[in-house]
């Protein structure tokens, strides 16, 4: 014979159990909508991170250009300073032995040949223009 207590007894664990039954699941339910929020926040974070390396890689590029744009001017300075500095060289020995006196002064043939080469002034451009074609 069973006694009451035990059947209350084994009532009350079977309660106790359907009620921690009942709990687990409840929290498995919001444990798997948690999981699924993360799962979509990792997914963003990936398509934002892509993006970002995009972006990135862009902006990379683009101070490589620039860098290599900044060179190729500061390479066309030199060229063009250098080419000055050998003109005034040429011009300065041009007027080196000529007067210099007074307001009516002239300058040499050749300093004024020198100034007009390769401008519209120059009578011999069109013969240089055709020669280079």
């Amino acid at each position: 014979m069973i006694s009451k207590y035990v059947i209350g007894g084994a009532g009350i664990v079977m309660f106790l159990m359907a009620g921690t039954i009942w709990a687990l699941m409840q929290s498995r339910d919001t444990l798997l909508e948690e999981n699924a929020n993360l799962t979509q926040a990792v997914d963003q974070a990936k398509v934002t991170n892509e993006q970002n390396q995009t972006e990135i890689a862009r902006l990379e590029a683009d101070i490589r250009w620039r860098d290599q744009q900044a060179v190729i001017r500061s390479q066309r300075e030199k060229d063009l300073s250098e080419q000055l500095a050998a003109t005034e060289l040429e011009l300065k020995e041009l007027v080196k032995d000529a007067p210099c006196s007074g307001p009516d002064y002239l300058w040499p043939d050749a300093v004024y040949e020198r100034m007009r080469a390769g401008t519209v002034a120059d009578p011999d451009r069109d013969k240089e223009e055709a020669s280079t074609r």
